[in-house]
This record gives structure tokens, sequence and C-alpha cells, in this order.
């Protein structure tokens, strides 16, 4: 039955550069679940197939943002494609060559199809993954989920998915009103283009453009979008931690609290122009004086990013909700369809924290520590190598260097199979015999309450020595 034609052919460098790049491939749709009516997945699919057919009729609105003063290096670009009002709005970021881009389908002012696109670099950064997952709502409701993944060239800009196989997903329970959500973060973003780009072009902006829109969503969406005075309610418990949001736009990382209220104030830190972003953020790092012993008890979350609620709390120590710190940072690395994943927390030498976790249903079933398993691993493939580092790994008692251990990278599939790039060093040791890096390939899978992740390694590379810069 072709009843949902995915968008499989995207192009992101066409899409934010205004070219006709979105194209539906000649390719059968999957069997629709049990949570929607044939007729009304037909209905919503043959008005997605019409709306790609005249993108390239529609005006095309555009911002570039960079940040050249983050590190590293991040840019948005945010584009709007205007017809009979609002038919399709864009908003792509890339960080740390990872890009995603999520693209808002409207008609009659509202959001009926979302696409998440990501491009995750591999360890050796000569190929990346690149994951779409697209979902359709009927009355603000999600009522299918479509996900498709490939490996390309990490230089294919525009990757296709024809070959690509689909997967359809099931829906957690309770996104009810997720669309009636991305309406209005779409006409928010739609209203950001007043002010430059669009007002001159079309001046009864207000009286056409956003003339159906939902009221405006007053709460800012990134960190660089506070005013200096924002602060949470006291009855927001979890912040959520920048660039941690899942592939398919569902799951997030948080920071805060398990009980309320929070005291935001004693936790807010901004700083100046001159050294750093001029908006508030919060952290019991940077916390200004001493905290009370309630306020000491933070703690990092799995948390619903539509819902607000939390799924699980980490056994983790990440003091904030900035990626990064000084030298701390937190990475959150997503499998495809955003049922496994990584969490690391890094300080200056070392991963202080990984935890690799599974979802389903909506619901964490677990999440296990791996930096253990991985660590024994790289240092049984080095010991067992010719590497220079294999002799001093071998010494014993007090003979023996401790190296710190840092999980480089990592990419995780959907069924826990993964790809890790490690490091071993010593710090401030000049020989190459005081760095080891390796690249492992194997497979997660639950370990027993409190302990680690059992681990099978399948493929171990130790890579030539370096000297330890």
């Amino acid at each position: 039955m072709k009843l949902f034609p995915a968008l499989l052919s995207l192009a992101i460098a066409g899409v934010v550069c205004g070219r006709n790049a979105w194209a539906a491939d000649a390719k059968p749709a999957a069997t629709p679940t049990a949570t929607a009516e044939a007729e009304t997945l037909q209905r919503l699919a043959d008005m997605h197939r019409q709306q790609v057919q005249k993108l390239g009729e529609l005006e095309i609105l555009r911002q570039d943002h960079t940040h050249p003063n983050s590190f590293p290096p991040e840019s948005q670009t945010l584009v709007l494609r205007l017809g009979n009002g609002v038919e399709v709005v864009t908003e792509r970021r890339m960080e740390n060559n990872v890009v995603v881009q999520k693209d808002y389908f409207l008609n009659d002012n509202r959001v009926y199809a979302y696409r998440v696109t990501r491009h995750d670099p591999s360890m050796d950064d000569k190929t990346k993954r690149v994951s779409e997952s697209q979902f359709l709502f009927d009355k603000g409701n999600p009522v299918y989920n479509v996900l498709v993944a490939v490996r390309v060239p990490m230089n294919e800009e525009s990757p296709s998915f024809a070959k690509a196989k689909e997967q359809v997903l099931p829906i957690p329970a309770g996104l009810e009103g997720w669309g009636d959500k991305l309406t209005v973060r779409a006409f928010d973003i739609a209203r950001g283009f007043r002010s430059g780009v669009g007002r001159y072009a079309f001046g009864d902006w207000d009286g056409w453009l956003l003339k159906k829109a939902p009221p405006e969503d007053k709460t800012p969406q990134t960190q660089r979008e506070r005013p200096k005075d924002w602060l949470p309610s006291p009855d927001t418990l979890v912040l959520p931690i920048a660039d941690s949001l899942s592939p398919d736009g569902l799951y997030e990382i948080g920071w805060g609290y398990e009980k309320g209220p929070v005291d935001w104030k004693k936790l807010a830190f901004m700083e100046g122009p001159d050294d750093g972003p001029n908006y508030p953020t919060f952290s019991t790092k940077l916390a200004d004086g001493p905290l009370t012993p309630e306020m000491e008890e933070d703690g990092d979350f799995v948390v619903n990013h539509v819902t607000g609620k939390t799924l699980v709390k980490l056994d983790m120590d990440y003091p904030g909700e900035r990626q990064r710190f000084n030298h701390d940072e937190l990475n959150a690395h997503w499998s495809p369809s955003s049922t496994c994943f990584v969490v690391q927390a890094e300080q200056k030498w070392s991963t202080e924290y990984a935890q690799v976790g599974w979802i389903k249903d909506g619901s964490c079933e677990g999440a296990y520590h791996i930096l253990e398993v991985l660590e024994h691993a790289a240092e049984d493939a080095v010991k067992k190598s010719k590497h220079p580092a294999a002799a001093r790994l071998k010494k014993t008692g007090d003979e023996h260097e401790g190296y710190s251990f840092t999980l480089s990278k990592i990419m995780v599939e959907d069924d826990g199979r993964f790809e890790a790039r490690v490091v071993g060093q010593i710090p401030k040791d000049d020989l190459p015999s005081g760095l080891y890096e390796v690249i492992l390939e194997g497979a997660f899978s639950p370990g027993e309450k409190g302990g680690p992740a059992k681990l099978k390694v399948g493929k171990t590379r130790v890579l030539p020595p370096m000297k330890n810069e």
C-alpha cells in the first residue's frame, strides 16, 4: 500500500541556498501503523507530495547567523518559503561538524509534517551517518513516524536515501498537541524576519503572513535568545543541556533537580560581552556564593523534550545547562531512531562519566556505565600490539604508570552496536609511549543493576604512535 512518500532525496545545501532540491523519491512507503486510519495518512501524504512539487515556485527568505567567538565555531541558517502564507520553515544549525536541520511543513497555518535531519561524522572523519526522521500530524497529534539512515562520504552534501530501508517507528504516548507546539515554533521563527529580511518586500507582514499565527512563545528557545534578567519559573526543575537533542526531536539531556522549588537566581551566571556570552546561564559550578545543601543535590537526566518530563536520572555529575564550562563538557550521542544513547562528561585530561542507555515506548529501560569496559578493551588491544605504550601498560604494582582515559568519539546504532575512538595518555608526557589511540567496534548490551554495560568487542585497531602534545 503506497501511502507515505517520504522525502528521501533531501539536499541540505539545496534547501539552505534556496535551490529546488526537495524532490520525492518514487519509493513505496511502509504500511501505516494501527494508530492512524489509512484515509488520514493518504490525505496527509497527498498534501505533502503536492507541497513538495511546488516548492520551487515559492518565495524564499533567508537569514544567516554565525557565532565566530564560540568554540568550536557554530552557525545557524533560517529559511522561510512563502506562498499561501508560510508554507515551509527551516532552521539549520552546524556545530563541531554535526549538522542538524529541522523542517516544518505547514498547511492552513498549521504544522502537519515535521522532519529532522542529522549529519554525524564517523570516527575517521572520512564518512558520516545521515539520518532523517519524519512525522505526520493530524489535528496536532503525531500519527506516523518514519526513519531512514545512510552512510556516505564526509564531503557529500546532498545524500540520496533512494536505496535506504525505511523504518516505521512506534509513537510514544503523551505527545498529543505536539504539532501545535511545532506550529508555535515555526511562526516564532517567521516573526524573527520582521525586523530584517522580508518586511520591506511584504509590507502587510502582520496582516498577511502572521494573520492566523498562534500566540508568540515568550520562552527563549536557545540560551542566546535570553534577555539579561531572564530566570526560569521556580517550579521548573530541569533545564535542557545545549545541543543534546535526539535526532527525532523527542528527547534530550537535562540538568537540574528532582524536587523544587528551585532558586534559579542563586544559580544564574552571566559573563560580560568581552569575555563570553552576555546572557544568563545556570550552573552549580558558577553559582554566586556557597549553596545550601538542597541546592547541591543537582543531577543529570534524560528528558522528554515535548512534555518536559524526566525519564531517568543518570549516574553523572555534570554541573549545569551549558554544553561547555572551560574544560568540562557534556556530549550526547544518539542512534538514528533515538532508541539508544550515550552521554559523556569530559574533564581536562579524561572522560569523567559515560553511560549508555535504551529508550522504548517513551520510557528509559536503564543506563549503564561504559568507561571501564572500553578502557579494558583498549588496553588489551594495545598490550597485544607493537605500540610503544604496550610495555608501559604491562607494568604492574608500583611500576605501573596510570593513563588517563578519554572517549574521544563514539557513534551508536539502535541495537547497541557502536564505533568508538578512545585515547589513553599520561598528562604532560612527551614520549610516544605516553599516548595511545584505539578505534573500537563492538556492541553494548544492558548490564546488571548498578554495574557496567556488557561489551562484546568485534574489532580493534591501534593507531600508529604519535608524540603526546
